[in-house]
């Protein structure tokens, strides 16, 4: 079964934001940027106020602990916001790039940008749905979707979503479900 849509760059950061979110990598750059902004900030505090030294230690752990939480809250924005200026660079434009995706018995096939990728069914850990796509999440984190404007029907799609799921079933053995 074989599926074309073209993606834009918005579709290939939500891949790469799904993909990097489990990953132990970023959430220790995650903490350890918490760590310094909470430490850069807080110090600043404390050497830049004139109190005692109580109220200066006070302070100085309010801006650390505010200057953490700005930092979580805005984190995934700025990660985003990063992601797509790499991906526009990669792609050299806004352009759409073509995606091709088959169903072979051997895995799941992505055809883009001159390069195939073949995710063997049994590294396929789970299949999620949205509202524009399907999600195949492979056993060490990474992601790719089919996005749903590829299909011509809703019944293409739920076809597709059931023959993948088989491949997955089928791959992980007879006692196995998924």
């Amino acid at each position: 079964m074989l599926v074309r849509f073209d993606a834009t760059i918005d579709d290939v950061v939500d891949v790469s934001m799904r993909s990097w979110i489990h990953s132990k990598a970023m959430r220790r750059w995650r903490l350890q940027g918490v760590i310094t902004t909470g430490v850069i900030l807080g110090g600043l505090a404390y050497l830049l106020i004139r109190q005692e030294t109580v109220i200066r230690l006070a302070i100085a752990v309010v801006f650390a602990v505010l200057g953490a939480a700005f930092y979580l809250a805005t984190y995934q924005d700025s990660y985003r916001k990063r992601a797509r200026k790499l991906v526009r660079e990669q792609m050299g434009s806004d352009s759409l790039l073509a995606v091709t995706v088959e169903l072979l018995d051997k895995g799941l096939v992505f055809n883009q940008l001159g390069t195939t990728v073949i995710s063997e069914w049994s590294r396929i850990d789970r299949v999620e749905e949205s509202d524009d796509a399907l999600y195949f999440y492979s056993q060490n984190g990474g992601c790719s979707a089919v996005r749903k404007r590829g299909f011509e029907s809703p019944t293409m799609k739920d076809e597709f979503l059931k023959r993948a799921n088989e491949y997955i079933q089928k791959s992980r053995g007879p006692h196995c479900s998924t």
